[in-house]
């Protein structure tokens, strides 16, 4: 325990150096320290100062007994500790490390103080109010002092005696001695500050409290800090640690988290916002702090055991030597991200999170909200196991195929199959987030026999994988499993009811998983139920198309859809014209020949050049790409190309043919080429080139030209990107569209912005370049936001920024 202490108070100390850096009153004071130590005649004193942003450490000879120091102060008070080597033997060095080292921690004033005692604990100081002041205080404390001595050397005594009896007990009595005489401390300290609200020792006591205090303790300090003279809640130097008071509150279980940025090893910024959606355990610590690697073994076995729940850990480090930092995560086996600037105790961090000591740590939620504070040693573990130990899906890990069925009947559960790769990024995408909830977990578990089916073979498959292979090949064939994830569903009597392909976030799972157990949104039920009819109504068989393609149903969702069609009477409604636009895949679909014939009313109802992009899309696919796919290395034959395709479509060969040769370009990296094929497109078929397109060709001339006459033309498709044509005619859209349009658009204008105000800058205009980026980066969050800020900086002094 005492080793520990010490350790916190040593930290304190430095920490308050740190903090105090910017704080510094102007000028320089001198100070003389004239001491006397009757059990020491000869020896070497040492006098350690806290202040101005750094340790300063001064000695001085012992003779006869007497010793000076003297030195300069900027701050009117600091803290400051005398300590000395003394003679210990092994058997007290084994008691307490820190028996060889004899010491008194003091506050420190300009002026000229005198010291004498015994030893150094038992100091008398005097000569300046302050001192005077302290050693009242200290008088004060004498009884508490010494009854917190007494616990903490019993406590030490039975702890090293594995077999002492009645030890836990024993322990557990002179821990609450040794805490009740600490609070007694704390309550001299608070009468002393209540007593002197204009002294500089009750400012530099509050300056402490503040740094060490948790937030439970704010509204008691706030009131102190409200009874000091407002010559002392007023200084500079006091300001800034009432601030602090005010970071507490945000710094508190069920509050936002304060996001930062910092370097990992490799030197990529990782920002903290970029976790979101996971359990993170944010912890503070360094390669030299001895409690944050002894911490290192628990923080790995619960690492181990969670970090397939969606738990991660994010390594923050104090060091200030590199080399020193990536040697302590190569000796520590340490496998979670890890971040530093290097700066030490100077980090904005230590200031932002209000930093007095490490190990420290914050557990955070999905969401971004402090969960914990400070979990150590078996304190971690149990809070994970209650927020992430029985929470999450149970996959059946036991049972074939066939006696998951048996087992569905009985138990009268839907079947669910989540079929997925272990090479599948977004298999493990919902592994963490989605199914190590307990919500979803709750739910799936409830209604759902769930299992995992993987797909694909390895070295590393057991007996449960492996005797799963003859009925995974049939499945996936049967149920038509062609992407990955996809989730199959069964009725309690095994009939295959729906499919969800692709990863989705919690809410929108359940939220379709919901829809399996219901007959009027379970699509191969409803299919089934629908054909056998007599009489099928149109808007049956539009719902079916709907319905097809959301389940990746392909040949259903054409053969559906073109039957609609070919029942209405008007094709060009705006409702009729939404669903052809949306289901025209191919040259061969009904809808193809309606917009070859009738571009303009489809125009009319979606937006200018709807059908032409729709057109161009297809006739790529189908006629330009497989010429040019077997062209191998060597150029295309643009006009052999052009001709043989003007043949079929001539309307369209011309914009279809010259937007892929400046893509091809674009590609190979032949930027000439690709400038004389842009600006050649833009002009002729520009018009109604979409947003996020215009900003794609910007972006490139940005990135790769320097002539002033491109540079002026991609500045002008960057603006249009800005003020896009898209939303001129926003509310007009089909519904279908008008979310999506905007949504997506929002999403997308920060990165217009940002283009845009690169080619002003690029262009020599920067003063209208910088309120344009200026606004980018309002727009912006996480990572997008922090890089915007640096080209905002780099375009105020001149530099490139492209």
């Amino acid at each position: 325990m005492n080793k520990l202490f010490h350790f916190r108070i040593v930290m304190s100390l430095l920490f308050v150096s740190s903090f105090s850096v910017a704080l510094a009153a102007q000028g320089e004071k001198p100070f003389t320290i004239n001491g006397q130590l009757k059990a020491f005649s000869e020896g070497k004193i040492y006098l350690t100062i806290y202040a101005d942003g750094m340790t300063r450490t001064d000695s001085s000879s012992i003779s006869q007994g007497k010793f000076s120091i003297g030195g300069m102060l900027q701050d009117d008070i600091v803290l400051a500790i005398l300590n000395m080597p003394v003679p210990a033997t092994q058997e007290q060095l084994a008691e307490n490390p820190f028996a060889n080292r004899s010491s008194r921690m003091f506050y420190l004033t300009p002026g000229k103080i005198t010291a004498s005692g015994n030893r150094l604990e038992d100091l008398l100081f005097s000569g300046t109010v302050t001192m005077n002041e302290f050693m009242k205080m200290e008088n004060s404390k004498l009884p508490f002092v010494e009854a917190s001595t007494n616990a903490g050397r019993n406590w030490r005594r039975i702890n090293a005696i594995p077999d002492f009896p009645a030890r836990q007990d024993s322990l557990a009595f002179f821990l609450k001695k040794f805490e009740a005489a600490a609070r007694q401390l704390k309550l001299v300290e608070k009468d002393f500050i209540k007593q002197h609200p204009s002294s500089l020792l009750s400012m530099a006591l509050l300056k402490e409290k503040i740094l060490q205090v948790e937030v439970a303790d704010a509204d008691e300090l706030e009131s102190m800090v409200a009874g000091l003279s407002p010559q002392i809640r007023n200084r500079p130097d006091m300001t800034k640690y009432i601030e602090r008071l005010t970071l507490l509150r945000t710094l508190v279980v069920g509050k936002p988290i304060l996001n930062f940025s910092m370097p990992d090893t490799s030197g990529k910024n990782v920002s903290l916002a970029s976790w979101r959606g996971k359990w993170v355990l944010v912890e503070f610590w360094a390669s030299w702090c001895g409690p944050c690697r002894m911490e290192i073994p628990n923080l790995l076995k619960e690492y181990a055991a969670y970090k397939h729940k969606n738990f991660e850990i994010l390594g923050v480090s104090l060091d200030d030597i590199r080399n020193k930092w990536l040697k302590a995560i190569h000796e520590e086996k340490l496998p979670w991200v890890q971040v530093s600037d290097l700066k030490g105790m100077k980090s904005d961090i230590v200031m932002q999170y209000g930093i007095t000591g490490i190990p420290l740590n914050y557990l955070v939620d999905p969401d971004g909200n402090i969960a914990a504070k400070n979990l150590r040693g078996d304190e971690l573990g149990k809070k994970l196991k209650e927020l992430l130990g029985d929470q999450g899906v149970n996959f059946d890990q036991e049972h074939s195929w066939q006696e998951i069925k048996q087992r569905a009947r009985t138990e009268n559960k839907f079947i669910l199959l989540d079929c997925f790769a272990t090479w599948c990024a977004p298999c493990q995408q919902m592994n963490k987030e989605v199914f190590t909830r307990k919500d979803v977990g709750q739910f799936l578990n409830d209604k759902f026999i769930s299992v995992k089916v993987q797909l694909d073979k390895t070295s590393k498959d057991n007996d449960y994988v492996r005797n799963w292979y003859e009925d995974v090949a049939l499945i996936q064939k049967e149920y038509g499993v062609v992407s990955l994830p996809t989730f199959l569903f069964f009725s309690p009597d095994g009939e295959f009811v729906h499919r969800i392909p692709g990863a989705h976030d919690a809410a929108s799972f359940m939220a379709l998983a919901a829809d399996a157990m219901n007959p009027d949104k379970q699509y191969f039920s409803l299919r089934n139920k629908i054909m056998r009819s007599s009489q099928i109504e149109p808007e049956q068989l539009k719902k079916l198309a709907m319905m097809a393609i959301s389940v990746f149903e392909k040949e259903d969702a054409v053969k559906f859809a073109n039957q609609y069609l070919a029942t209405q009477k008007d094709l060009f409604t705006r409702e009729n014209v939404s669903f052809l636009y949306r289901f025209t895949w191919s040259g061969k679909d009904k809808g193809f020949d309606v917009l070859l014939k009738h571009g303009d009313k489809i125009d009319a109802q979606m937006w200018p050049g709807a059908a032409d992009e729709k057109l161009r899309e297809i006739i790529f696919n189908e006629e330009l790409y497989p010429l040019v796919s077997n062209a191998g290395n060597t150029m295309p034959d643009w006009n052999a190309i052009q001709q043989k395709i003007s043949a079929k479509y001539p309307s369209q060969a011309g914009p279809v043919v010259l937007l892929y040769r400046t893509n091809y370009f674009q590609g190979k990296g032949d930027w000439s080429n690709f400038g004389k094929s842009v600006i050649e497109y833009m002009r002729l078929y520009g018009a109604h080139v979409r947003a996020v397109q215009l900003d794609v060709f910007a972006r490139a001339v940005l990135e790769h030209s320097s002539g002033k006459d491109i540079l002026n033309e991609a500045l002008e498709w960057s603006g249009r990107s800005v003020i896009s044509s898209e939303l001129s005619r926003l509310w007009d859209y089909d519904p279908n569209y008008r979310n999506a349009i905007f949504s997506n658009f929002l999403r997308s204008l920060p990165g217009y912005l940002n283009t845009y105000a690169n080619l002003l800058h690029k262009l020599g205009r920067t003063r209208e370049a910088i309120p344009v980026q200026e606004k980018a980066w309002s727009m912006a969050d996480g990572d997008e936001k922090e890089n915007y800020g640096k080209t905002i900086e780099r375009m105020r002094t001149g530099e490139k920024t492209w």
